[in-house]
């Protein structure tokens, strides 16, 4: 963190933290699994914490005042999970309280852990619950993680389908999750609202509504389009909508290309028939027809 001492390979090179504050002081450091740090770190993060700064290997002082630093924890977890929520019934006073609970327990658990000089520095203590059933959430992204000791996790960014709030979460080895039975089927988008758009089943005529926080990249959609609904199977409640790959656009207004400008990958600004702004190449202007990745809003071609 602050580099090696006199005598040893790297005295010369700084700190790998305080090097990068040093020359990025406006930065965001994330300190990982806070609790498995040695003792001595606690010593070292008590000078930034105090005095705003940090001395490093070479006797510089690293100014820190400009710095965000974020510590994540998993203390408290496993008693969390032990107790649970107590027994007895569930009544609306406990539910109320559930919330309290689980912040008393970890706040003993650090307390357990840390030094109070070290947790009486610390500007606010953030708690994350754990997802309930009642949330359902996509895997838009994860990695397997096999670090060298310890065993094996996957780090996870998942997206609520009901809110489209997007939140990273870790999961050890052997976790077990609860999947989400679903259905798809074909519906015509018809037209949209403040708050959400409206879907038509071709086959029994029947409507949806779906919140526009549930559809990606919906500036895409036409009048008329079929998508792709997905369905909670136990109560057919909408989840999400897919479009198609690609759909084709009317240009209704372009950019004028510059003149003399000859770059072979040379791109402008076209607004097509839903509002959406798409990068287009020079030559195509407003009345063309064009082809447009759902996915992330690029041309692929010009329709004849």
């Amino acid at each position: 963190m602050i580099g090696a001492p006199p005598g040893y390979v790297g005295y010369e090179e700084g700190g790998q933290l305080t090097e990068k504050v040093r020359r990025k002081p406006y930065s965001v450091v994330l300190l990982d699994e806070i609790e498995k740090a040695h003792p001595d770190i606690y010593n070292i993060l008590l000078q930034v914490l105090d005095d705003g700064q940090l001395t490093d290997g070479l006797g510089r002082k690293v100014d820190f005042k400009n710095t965000l630093i974020i510590m994540t924890s998993n203390i408290g977890v496993r008693q969390l999970k032990e107790f649970g929520d107590g027994v007895g019934f569930a009544t609306s006073t406990k539910s109320a309280s559930t919330e309290e609970n689980s912040k008393a327990v970890i706040e003993k658990a650090l307390k357990r852990t840390f030094a109070p000089e070290f947790l009486n520095r610390i500007d606010d203590v953030v708690i994350f619950n754990s997802l309930t059933q009642e949330d359902i959430y996509k895997i838009i992204d994860f990695q397997h993680v096999k670090p060298g000791k310890g065993p094996a996790f996957v780090r996870t960014k998942l997206k609520s389908v009901t809110n489209g709030k997007v939140l990273d979460n870790t999961f050890s080895a052997g976790h077990k999750i609860d999947e989400v039975k679903v259905i798809t089927r074909k519906f015509q988008y018809l037209y949209d609202d403040e708050n959400g758009f409206h879907f038509m089943n071709n086959d029994d005529f029947s409507q949806l509504y779906i919140n526009k926080e549930m559809i990606e990249n919906s500036q895409f959609m036409k009048a008329g389009e079929e998508v792709t609904i997905i369905l909670k199977e136990a109560d057919e409640t909408p989840l999400s909508a897919e479009l198609p790959q690609s759909v084709y656009l009317d240009v209704i207004e372009a950019d004028p290309g510059v003149k003399g400008n000859t770059a072979t990958n040379a791109l402008k600004n076209a607004i097509v028939e839903t509002g959406a702004r798409v990068l287009v190449p020079l030559f195509i202007e407003a009345g063309d027809k064009i082809k447009v990745n759902t996915e992330d809003g690029s041309y692929l071609e010009r329709v004849k």
